[in-house]
């Protein structure tokens, strides 16, 4: 608990979580080693705003492992009041580490817990990213 990755390899445990608070960018983790998600290993975003995602940077020249069996488990949530738009992309990752089927192959999953307005997904540049889920609405007169 509120330990800091620094410039070297980064290991996240089964039962641990990375939490990203607020609508901001971290500096970049991995270096040029490797960061590795543990099956059970949780990261959080907290959006506190629309304009800006909470964003993990990973370094370019870092590399990303995931487990092997198991998942990442990804938490989102949002501050209250906040209203977001349909159809524009939050990317909560940067370095573009993630495979392309990271979420749709079961290796990163969003909790149940989340914001149920949240569509989990891999970008086309290989970051984790999330959107508003498409609804409509009956009205009954």
């Amino acid at each position: 608990s509120g330990a800091r990755p620094g410039n070297g390899a980064v290991t996240m445990k089964g039962g641990t979580t990375l939490a990203v608070a607020s609508s901001v960018t971290t500096a970049a983790i991995g270096n040029n080693k490797t960061v590795t998600l543990e099956d059970g290993s949780t990261l959080a975003f907290n959006f506190s705003s629309t304009t800006a995602a909470p964003v993990l940077a990973f370094n370019a020249s870092s590399t990303l492992a995931l487990p092997a069996s198991g998942s990442v488990a990804v938490k989102v949530s949002a501050n209250d009041g906040l209203v977001f738009d349909f159809n524009k992309e939050y990317a909560i990752t940067s370095g573009g580490k993630f495979p392309a089927d990271a979420v749709t192959g079961g290796k990163v999953v969003l909790t149940d817990d989340s914001a149920s307005w949240v569509r989990l997904y891999v970008n086309g540049d290989g970051n984790l990213a999330v959107a508003r889920k498409p609804y409509f609405t009956i009205k009954v007169r």
